[in-house]
């Protein structure tokens, strides 16, 4: 739906039973990028988030949302990987916008950290504190990427992981992706709180470790990595972290023109809903993904749905252990379903998934610019959505 420019944000109330689920997409009205990320419902205790990857440099903006759940003030610290540190105040119910400068990440606030000029931020820590007794929801928060040709938006962690589940990974002459994790915890000052990650690859019918580097890497206290996927083995389709202290990741998927991003968690489930599906031609299509991290068979079936919520058909796969279910939504069921908007999932094993929107427009067209005829793109991605029974979702 589209909104008055003076709404910031936008709250679902359940009053009882199933509730549902949905989720955000923006559009620039410029480039014709677009960018979407789910909708959250708030976690008790999220006192502070988290932001694995911070790009502010060769025409890229980071820019994060935050929106307060309290009925109190109260005050917002962001803590930069290399000690910078910026302050905002949360209105109750409030919502804040910043977007991340570079005179803003090299800037200390209190006792003195390094002498002379700070080494480039990463990642980020935002904690918030309150004057009196503070409520057990605080804040949810996301995260847009862009620049001058494209963008891309995630929701920000309020947990870190132990273990965290990447559903899928490409790297070939048309796909990119990378990875960014980051280590929130431990002290920079007194350099307490390595963190020791080791990856196990998904492949194809089998869990291969991923020799050299990658076996394990060590995570330093406040500090990030990126990882690119041409990086781990050929036939790499998804990845597990294992690590020691509790990490964040994000990962990016893009081609020529166009990048789509989301968090990466250990969020498996046994149901959940694929809640953006375009079924068009070879320019408007979309691609959803399956992965069965476990070490046992999954059985999965797919439900699809139109707008109105009428029945579109149904198919039942099964997926090996440590293997993906993956491709275009009509190919996956054996009926017509090019009516179909979401696609439902049940399984008896906990799967974790993602759906990839890809839409090709010329771009003079779209603008009505006299320019060049290049085909541009607009990509988002959203993770595979639970259901939320009670609460809120915003």
């Amino acid at each position: 739906a589209g909104l008055d420019e003076d709404v910031a944000y936008v709250t679902f109330a359940g009053s009882t039973g199933v509730m549902g689920t949905g989720y955000c997409r923006f559009v620039d009205a410029e480039t014709m990028q677009a960018a979407a990320y789910p909708a959250v419902s708030a976690q008790e205790g999220s006192k502070e988030l988290y932001l694995p990857t911070i790009i502010y440099k060769s025409g890229w903006s980071t820019e994060i949302g935050f929106v307060s759940i309290s009925n109190l003030k109260f005050k917002a610290e962001i803590v930069f990987n290399n000690g910078a540190t910026s302050m905002i105040i949360l209105q109750p119910y409030g919502h804040q916008k910043i977007v991340v400068s570079e005179s803003m990440v090299v800037s200390y606030n209190g006792a003195s950290y390094l002498l002379g000029e700070l080494p480039p931020t990463t990642a980020a820590t935002v904690k918030f504190s309150f004057m009196f007794s503070s409520p057990q929801d605080v804040v949810v928060g996301a995260v847009l990427y862009r620049d001058e040709g494209r963008m891309g938006a995630a929701v920000l962690s309020t947990v870190s992981d132990v273990e965290l589940i990447v559903p899928y990974l490409v790297s070939d002459e048309y796909w990119w992706s990378s990875l960014a994790f980051y280590n929130p915890g431990g002290n920079l000052r007194t350099s307490t709180g390595d963190c020791l990650m080791k990856m196990s690859s998904y492949g194809q019918n089998e869990m291969r470790l991923i020799e050299g580097d990658f076996e394990s890497s060590e995570l330093g206290p406040l500090e990030a990595i990126a990882i690119v996927a041409d990086e781990f083995p050929p036939g790499t389709c998804g990845l597990k972290v294992e690590n020691e202290c509790g990490v964040v990741g994000l990962e990016f998927v893009g081609k020529s023109g166009a990048v789509g991003c989301f968090a990466v968690s250990n969020q498996g489930r046994k149901s959940g809903v694929f809640a953006r599906v375009q079924i068009v031609d070879k320019n408007i299509w979309s691609g959803i993904v399956l992965l069965n991290p476990g070490s046992e068979s999954a059985e999965v079936v797919l439900v699809a749905y139109d707008d109105n919520g009428h029945y579109q058909g149904e198919e039942r796969h099964h997926i090996e252990p440590f293997t993906q279910l993956v491709g275009l939504p009509e190919d996956l069921f054996q009926t017509d379903i090019s009516q179909a908007t979401s696609i439902r999932y049940v399984a008896d094993q906990e799967l974790v998934g993602l759906v990839l929107n890809n839409q090709n427009y010329d771009i003079d067209d779209a603008l009505r610019l006299q320019s060049n005829d290049s085909l541009k793109s607009q990509l988002d991605i959203l993770p595979a959505l639970l259901i939320e029974s009670t609460g809120s979702i915003y």
